[in-house]
C-alpha cells in the first residue's frame, strides 16, 4: 500500500478544508439578490431616423445602469409623425409607466393626450419645445423661446457685416404662445444691434414643399435680401444636400441644431445654428422624472431653461465631437476657444 508522508497528509487536509470553505463561500444563496426595477420611465422621441434617437437610447442605458430600481424604455415613430407620437402616448394610458418624457414633433398635437396621462397619475415632461398650455405637463426642459428669438436676431445682424442690411424671417403659420414669443424677441433684437431692416415675415405651415416655394417666391421679389432666418428647417428637409436653396451671398441663420445641417454650415450656406444642449435637457428631464416618481410630493421647478447657443463654422469640430459624446451617453466636451 502506498503511504503518504505526514507533511503530505497535512497538506491534503488543508486543501480539503480550503475547498470546503470555497464551496460554502461561493454558495449562490449567500450572494445579494439582484436589484429589480420598481419604477418605469418612458422616453418618446421625435422619430427613429432623427439624430437625437441614439442619444435618447444612450441616456436610457446610462440611467438604468446608475439607478437599477428604474426601468427606462424608449419609443418613437419610424419617421417624424405627430400622429405616430400620439398613438405611442395613447398606448401608455393604461400601462404601468410612472413617467413619460417627450420630444414633441408638434407640441400642440400631443397636448390633449399628455393631459390624459397626467390625469392617470403619470408625470409628464416636455423636452425642446414647450406646450402652448404649460398646465398640460408637469415640467419642461429646453431653451427659452425668448432667448432663441434674441440669439437669432444677434446672429442675423452679425452675418450681415459688409452686406445689405436687410433680412427675411421664415416662421410657422401657427400663432401659439411659444411662436409669438420667439417672433417678438427676434423683431425687438434687430434694432438693438444696428439698422437691419426686416423686409417681411413669411409664414407657412410645416409642409417642406410649401416652405421651399414660399422662400423662392420671396427671393424673386426681394433679390437683394441680405439674410434669411428660418425658425425651423422645413425648407431644407426637401432640398438636396448639394442643392443651394438661397443665392450666393445671401446669409442663412437656422434655429435648429440637427447635425444633418453641418455640411451646409461647413460649406458656408448656413452662417449660424441657434440651438441648445439636447443631452443636458434630456438628462435633466429624466432626473426630475425620477425624483418625482420616488417622491410625488417633491416640489420641483416646472420650467428648466437650458442655455441657448449659437454654433458657427468656428465651433464645428467641437460640435461634431459633442454629438459623438452624446451618442455614447456622455455630456458635452468643454469648448476650448
Amino acid at each position: 500500500m502506498r503511504r503518504t508522508s505526514p507533511s503530505t497528509r497535512s497538506s491534503f487536509a488543508a486543501f480539503t478544508a480550503l475547498l470546503a470553505f470555497s464551496v460554502v463561500a461561493c454558495d449562490p444563496a449567500d450572494e445579494p439578490a439582484p436589484i429589480r426595477p420598481r419604477h418605469h420611465i418612458v422616453i418618446v422621441g421625435e422619430s427613429q431616423d432623427d439624430a437625437t434617437w441614439p442619444v435618447i437610447r444612450a441616456i436610457a442605458v446610462r440611467v438604468e445602469a446608475e439607478h437599477p430600481t428604474f426601468k427606462v424604455t424608449t419609443d418613437a415613430p419610424q419617421t417624424a409623425s405627430p400622429q405616430g407620437q400620439q398613438r405611442i402616448l395613447e398606448s401608455l394610458l393604461d400601462s404601468d409607466v410612472n413617467a413619460v418624457c417627450v420630444v414633441p414633433t408638434d407640441p400642440n398635437s400631443v397636448q390633449p393626450v399628455l393631459e390624459r396621462l397626467s390625469s392617470r397619475g403619470k408625470h409628464t415632461a416636455i423636452v425642446g419645445r414647450d406646450l402652448s398650455n404649460p398646465e398640460a405637463r408637469r415640467f419642461y426642459c429646453g431653451p427659452s423661446e425668448l432667448e432663441v428669438g434674441k440669439m437669432a436676431g444677434i446672429a442675423c445682424v452679425r452675418s450681415l457685416a459688409g452686406r445689405p442690411q436687410t433680412a427675411m424671417l421664415l416662421t410657422s403659420s401657427k400663432d401659439d404662445q411659444a411662436e409669438l414669443i420667439r417672433r417678438r424677441a427676434f423683431r425687438d433684437e434687430l434694432p438693438a444691434h444696428g439698422l437691419v431692416e426686416l423686409l417681411k415675415e413669411v409664414r407657412c405651415d410645416d409642409s417642406p414643399i410649401d416652405a421651399v416655394s414660399a422662400v423662392r417666391a420671396e427671393m424673386r421679389k426681394y433679390p437683394r435680401t441680405g439674410c434669411w432666418v428660418f425658425f425651423n428647417d422645413a425648407p431644407l428637409r426637401v432640398t438636396a444636400a448639394d442643392d443651394r436653396l438661397l443665392p450666393l451671398g445671401c446669409r442663412l441663420v437656422l434655429c435648429d441644431g440637427n447635425p444633418r445641417h453641418l455640411d451646409r454650415l461647413r460649406r458656408g450656406e448656413i452662417q449660424a445654428l441657434v440651438t441648445y444642449d439636447f443631452f443636458a435637457a434630456m438628462m435633466q428631464a429624466v432626473t426630475s422624472a425620477r425624483h418625482l416618481v420616488e417622491d410625488p410630493m417633491l416640489q420641483i421647478e416646472d420650467t428648466v431653461y437650458i442655455e441657448t447657443e449659437t454654433i458657427s463654422v468656428t465651433e464645428l469640430d467641437w460640435y461634431e465631437e459633442r454629438w459623438e459624446n452624446w451618442k455614447r451617453g456622455r455630456p458635452s466636451p468643454k469648448l476650448v476657444n
